[in-house]
């Protein structure tokens, strides 16, 4: 009965020894790997746009916490805009955004696009779509009495840039009802 007895106890050490502890990847682990969000965290954006031929810039704030300002445009008008980043702490990071362009796409898309009509993008350093700098022209609104709205959003894409604005993990989301009178 000896025998029997240190078989089944040399068996179960065997089995103990021979067993691995299977790991996932879960939240806390040491193999866990956190989403890539880049170098720029954004809190909120500036749009400044300027009609052309004017010196008047009008600025369209979104802030987080707060309802987004409404845009409004001039029909037949074309502008040059421009979108500024800031953090949680208030600081502008467009610069950074414009530096490391290639990793970086600000997408637009208005509910009408043939009421704002995108008409030109900058381009990163490698010709990509980046964003920061844009040319639109306002069109007459069919029906003024819907509520037209301009979306901005920034991704971050580490691998190349494709110039579409899903693939990436999105920064910042933001949503400005649009005017055109």
């Amino acid at each position: 009965m000896g025998i029997i007895r240190w078989a089944c106890i040399i068996s179960l050490l065997l089995f103990l020894i021979s067993c691995k502890k299977e790991r996932g990847n879960k939240v806390g682990d040491s193999d866990f790997q956190p989403i890539d969000r880049g170098t720029v965290e954004v809190k909120d954006l500036y749009l400044v746009f300027q009609e052309n031929g004017s010196n008047i810039k009008d600025t369209f704030k979104y802030k987080t916490s707060q309802l987004a300002d409404t845009i409004y445009l001039r029909k037949n008008s074309t502008y040059n805009a421009q979108v500024y980043f800031l953090d949680q702490s208030g600081k502008e990071v467009s610069s950074v955004i414009r530096e490391k362009g290639e990793d970086y796409i600000v997408c637009y898309s208005p509910s009408k696009p043939t009421s704002l009509k995108l008409d030109q993008v900058s381009k990163d350093i490698n010709g990509d779509d980046l964003g920061v700098s844009t040319k639109w022209t306002a069109a007459e609104l069919t029906n003024t009495n819907e509520r037209n709205t301009l979306n901005v959003t920034l991704n971050y894409q580490a691998l190349p840039k494709d110039n579409f604005c899903s693939p990436g993990v999105r920064l910042i989301d933001a949503n400005f009802i649009y005017k055109i009178k």
